[in-house]
């Protein structure tokens, strides 16, 4: 995660929790920020990666040699950071992978530059979820809330709910209460033979 608050307190104990539940044997160790796993040797570092105050912009990361990396909500993440975390995916003998979970970005983000909405670009794939997916884990009331805060025809139901790409939208509507979309767009047929 950018913050290391968010870090500690959502990612750690969802980690334990799959470590335990996969019997795996492992080792917290609070200076480096990292959990040991002695039966592979493995180091699984857990933190933000957002700089303290008066230390280098990619200090956190800088200097380790890492197989794989896993960022959630990267869309935090300035976007200076992508290159410089892939030129951390250095250690030998490893398959390399860097797996970014983030909510929907608008079409002019990082992220919606690096990875289009078509699927694969190059070693990149994009795989789109939407909250209707996560149901087992989020539950069919915060579904329903979200339904409601984000009704058919509000620009931020494409990113809240559905998982598209979208605008950032922010602010209050101009047309609120009196834009209808059912009486206000009417589908029509284009014809190829007039100027648009």
């Amino acid at each position: 995660r950018w913050r290391d608050d968010d870090a500690q307190t959502l990612l750690k104990p969802l980690w334990t929790e799959i470590l335990e539940q996969a019997e795996v044997a492992y080792q917290w160790k609070p200076d480096e920020h990292a959990y040991y796993i002695p039966a592979t040797g493995a180091l699984v570092y857990l933190h933000g990666i957002r700089p303290s105050e008066n230390t280098g912009r990619y200090a956190k990361f800088r200097g380790k040699t890492l197989a794989k990396i896993l960022i959630d909500q990267a869309e935090e993440l300035p976007s200076d950071y992508w290159p410089e975390l892939q030129g951390r995916l250095s250690q030998q003998g490893q398959p390399h992978q860097i797996i970014l979970t983030p909510n929907a970005v608008s079409r002019l983000h990082w992220i919606a530059k690096e990875w289009p909405a078509e699927g694969r670009f190059g070693d990149h794939e994009y795989i789109r979820v939407r909250v209707y997916d996560n149901r087992e884990n989020l539950g069919d009331d915060y579904i329903k809330q979200l339904e409601r805060a984000y009704p058919a025809g509000d620009p931020k139901r494409r990113t809240m709910l559905e998982g598209l790409r979208g605008l950032a939208v922010s602010g209050q509507g101009v047309y609120t209460g009196y834009f209808d979309r059912h009486r206000h767009l009417v589908p029509i047929d284009m014809n190829p033979q007039l100027p648009l």
